[in-house]
């Protein structure tokens, strides 16, 4: 859900519950491109990424200095560090999806 009252409302709800009048993601380009974000937000490579990116980010902010062989550009990142982080990924957005 969409914490604020923006976007039109069909791929991320508004609290309001209001739905613009477009035609939703198949008529509308901002529908069309909230979709996109959507599916990106699912893949767990791409989620492992960006945690990665933001990990590294913020680690100075709260005193704390990351292992030199992981704090590099994602492409960078050891084989085995990436494909734990994007398996972790993965377990999230499963979890996410059922909370069960």
């Amino acid at each position: 859900m969409n914490p604020r009252n923006e976007g039109h409302g069909h791929v991320f709800p508004r609290p309001d519950g209001v739905r613009a009048r477009c035609g939703g993601p198949r008529l509308c380009k901002a529908c069309f491109a909230d979709e996109a974000i959507k599916r990106r937000a699912q893949d767990p490579e791409q989620v492992a990424r960006w945690f990665h990116e933001a990990y590294e980010r913020l680690a100075p902010q709260f005193q704390y200095s990351t292992r030199k062989a992981s704090a590099k550009p994602w492409p960078e990142v050891p084989e085995a560090n990436r494909d734990l982080m994007v398996a972790t990924a993965a377990e999230v957005l499963a979890r996410m999806a059922d909370p069960r």
